[in-house]
């Protein structure tokens, strides 16, 4: 059981990464760097980094300037997640 919840959250992780590569790579903004609201600029700490749960506890809205965060976001964690539930399940984990 804590493997199956390992490689789920480390497949989430996995999608909260791509999401934000792809979106700093659509609009040109370098790859270095921390995670910053794309409304009000504010750097995110640890507590919004918490792929899948911090959507939800913040209800898709930026902790700070209270502005929607797509909700690509959570598609591309979920999508992580459920990669790392299938692989776990392919292993025979």
């Amino acid at each position: 059981m804590v493997i199956l919840f390992l490689n789920m959250l480390s497949g989430a992780c996995l999608g909260s990464f791509a999401c934000c590569m792809r979106s700093r790579l659509k609009q040109r903004r370098s790859l270095q760097g921390r995670s910053v609201c794309e409304s009000c600029g504010h750097v995110l700490g640890p507590a919004d980094l918490i792929p899948v749960l911090s959507y939800l506890c913040s209800h898709g809205r930026c902790r700070y300037c209270g502005c929607r965060i797509s909700p690509e976001t959570l598609v591309f964690e979920g999508i992580g997640a459920l990669a790392g539930l299938l692989f776990t399940v392919s292993r025979g984990w």
